[in-house]
């Protein structure tokens, strides 16, 4: 069902200490351009959700007057009036250049580290919390050289304006950075779980070595609220890398921006997990390198990890400024497993590189979901594919895809003879958007075998739309490649204004739906204007579309849109991302 577009932040007011952040919403809106969607991405991610109760409780102070609830912050008194004076404030406080204890506002200490093994020492939880340099009435940008290793309990928090009594976070000048001093950056070591947060900073990564990260997990973690960026190295970078923390939970969530290598020649990898338990959720734009000359992941899951990818921004390997290499935006492989669902916009690259694809699978472990999401052209790439599944027992199903060099949706169906691995491909929207150059060349819905041996179809294809909305010759709906490169099933799929509709593996073209649905497993299809709203800023289906209620509802139907309207909600399911009505 078609919805009007919301924003891809929102202010979110959280109290105590004074503290409002600026985080990104829980289902950020598609990005502007070729292929927005023009609706919300559906759903809640209500488990993973920050918010607190209220500690507006009525009561009286010492002196018997009546006490009048006000928002709690770090001033050595009751604001609230439930009793307790500056619960969730700063335990202690640090300010670049001070030499206090920390202990108070008035009296904060110099060091990050220091301020956390200070609570170490005397056995002590709470938050530490960091601030900027006041300048008048406002902040510099303020700068920690640190080498800070979190300690269970003791969450470190950044962003702060100083103050005698009070310290607030409602300035968005007060920029503190820590500028790692390892080649690991801010270290989660062993024992920590994601109770200990990382909140408010610009975190760099080193530069000028062989490898480097801004971040890294080896247990637990929650790193929300943050700008991080990986360093300029020699041969790989970082924003974030988790290693071997299966046992705790990581969760990245809510962050402004996470980038791998900011320049140079590296590789660049914005998150990297191997071995970890991790959700990745609502940040607003993670980027696997943002300059330079290299390859990129946007979001690297493999090694036995289990990912959530869930109401991001934009991801995308390679960024617009960077040139050369292969991008990839997210990417799921050996023996990994998890979602990737509701993301806004996904690319493999957002300039000019070499072979770029937007989401991924690839021998992985389980049965990976890759739902309701957008994913973009990778402009000026030698080669694209918006999805690629490789031996892996996914579930392609609900987004919207758009093609302008390339391939569409396409699963690789190398595996062996015994192997009953088998992808469905479901309810998706493919399309080449009007604005296609006439001279490339499009291939929307893919099946790939890459060895020379016979084996039989694979793949499922059901009530997909396939759909060429730009000018030329060299468009295919669906391709055939390799000797068995032949789908098990492809049902109710819609192929329209395509120069080929279905090509077979020999080399023959078919240019009739009956050709089509006399192959084995095939049933349904048609070649009809899918009548979109309005091409190429919204794909939902008109009301007189006619694939309303046009799909089958054998096999397993998703139970929801991309909108989260249920289906089906006539006496079939419509093809396509979007159910009608």
């Amino acid at each position: 069902m078609r919805r009007g577009i919301v924003g891809a932040l929102a202010a979110l007011a959280v109290g105590g200490c004074g503290l409002v952040l600026d985080v990104g919403h829980d289902e950020p809106a598609a990005a502007a351009g070729d292929g927005g969607p023009s609706a919300d991405a559906a759903g809640s991610d209500s488990g993973d959700s920050d918010a607190g109760g209220s500690d507006a409780s009525p009561g009286a102070d010492a002196g018997g007057d009546a006490c009048v609830p006000e928002a709690e912050t770090c001033n050595g008194l009751d604001d609230n009036c439930d009793g307790v004076i500056d619960e969730g404030c700063c335990a202690r406080y640090v300010l670049a250049g001070a030499g206090g204890t920390g202990l108070s506002p008035g009296d904060p200490m110099s060091s990050i580290q220091s301020a956390v093994d200070s609570m170490v020492a005397r056995g002590e939880t709470g938050d530490v919390c960091v601030a900027a340099t006041t300048t008048g009435t406002g902040c510099a940008p303020t700068t920690y050289i640190e080498a800070v290793t979190m300690a269970e309990g003791v969450s470190v928090l950044g962003g702060y304006r100083s103050g005698t009594v009070v310290w607030d976070r409602t300035d968005a000048a007060c920029e503190t950075i820590i500028d790692a001093a390892t080649n690991v950056g801010v270290l989660f070591g062993e024992g920590v779980t994601q109770a200990t947060r990382l909140d408010g900073f610009t975190v760099l990564g080193r530069s000028g070595v062989t490898s480097s990260a801004a971040i890294t997990v080896q247990a637990g973690a929650t790193i929300s609220n943050n700008r991080v960026r990986g360093g300029s190295t020699e041969s790989a970078a970082f924003g974030i890398q988790l290693e071997a923390c299966d046992v705790e939970p990581v969760r990245i969530v809510d962050n402004h921006e996470i980038v791998g290598a900011r320049e140079g020649y590296a590789d660049g990898t914005a998150i990297s997990s191997s071995d970890c338990v991790v959700a990745i959720r609502r940040n607003a734009h993670i980027g696997g390198r943002g300059g330079g000359h290299g390859d990129a992941w946007g979001i690297l899951c493999q090694g036995g990890s289990n990912c959530t990818v869930a109401g991001n921004g934009s991801i995308v390997g390679i960024a617009a400024t960077a040139t050369g290499g292969w991008g990839r935006g997210v990417t799921i492989h050996d023996a990994a497993t998890g979602e990737v669902v509701r993301n806004a916009s996904v690319a493999g690259c957002a300039g000019s590189a070499g072979y770029c694809i937007g989401i991924l699978v690839s021998d992985a472990a389980g049965t990976p979901l890759v739902d309701r999401n957008v994913v973009v052209p990778s402009d000026g790439s030698s080669w694209n594919s918006g999805i690629l599944v490789r031996r892996s027992d996914a579930t392609v199903s609900n987004n919207l895809v758009v093609v302008d060099d390339g391939n569409g949706i396409e699963l690789a169906l190398n595996r062996p003879a015994a192997s009953t691995t088998e992808a469905t491909v479901h309810s998706n929207t493919v399309v080449a958007p009007p604005t296609t150059g006439s001279s490339r060349t499009v291939r929307l819905l893919l099946a790939d075998y890459e060895g020379l041996e016979i084996r039989p179809p694979n793949g499922i294809f059901r009530n997909n739309i396939a759909a060429c909305l730009g000018t030329g010759t060299n468009r295919n709906g669906f391709t055939e490649l390799g000797n068995s490169g032949k789908p098990r099933i492809f049902e109710n799929n819609d192929i329209w204004g395509c120069g080929t509709i279905y090509a077979l593996s020999t080399g023959t073209l078919l240019a009739a739906v009956a050709d089509i649905d006399a192959l084995p497993g095939a049933n349904g299809n048609m070649s009809v204007d899918p009548s979109f709203v309005s091409p190429p800023s919204d794909y939902h289906l008109s009301g007189t579309s006619l694939l309303i209620d046009a799909g089958t509802s054998s096999g397993t139907v998703p139970p929801a849109d991309y909108d989260g309207e249920a289906r089906p909600r006539g006496s079939a399911p419509d093809v396509g991302f979007d159910e009608a009505r």
